[in-house]
């Protein structure tokens, strides 16, 4: 799997976003344990390699690996800004991710 990950400007424009950290989520809750994080370059671009097949929420957000993973009110505040996807064995697919602002 791999896609960009994108800035929201505050008048509504987007741009490329390095520095970002992408993660992939299983949607199951039972999964949570299971955070892959994926390799990105200079403007954004991330991909995955060797995912399981399943349902994915796909997140990007700035700074470094996102620990609170296992905090249901974190999760909560999240997932709705989060990109959800699913891939079937050695299935390929793209997606652009906007960057969540995380508090």
């Amino acid at each position: 799997m791999s896609g960009t990950a994108f800035l929201q400007l505050a008048d509504g424009t987007y741009k490329d976003c390095a520095g970002v950290t992408v993660e992939l989520l299983p949607v199951a809750p039972e999964y949570h344990d299971l955070l892959l994080k994926g390799a990105r370059d200079s403007i954004g671009e991330f991909h995955f390699s060797q995912v399981p097949a399943g349902e994915y929420f796909v997140v990007a957000v700035p700074g470094g690996t996102v620990r609170e993973w296992n905090d249901p009110r974190f999760l909560e505040q999240l997932m709705p800004s989060a990109a959800r996807i699913t891939l079937g064995d050695g299935e390929r697919k793209s997606i652009d991710v906007k960057t969540v602002a995380v508090r």
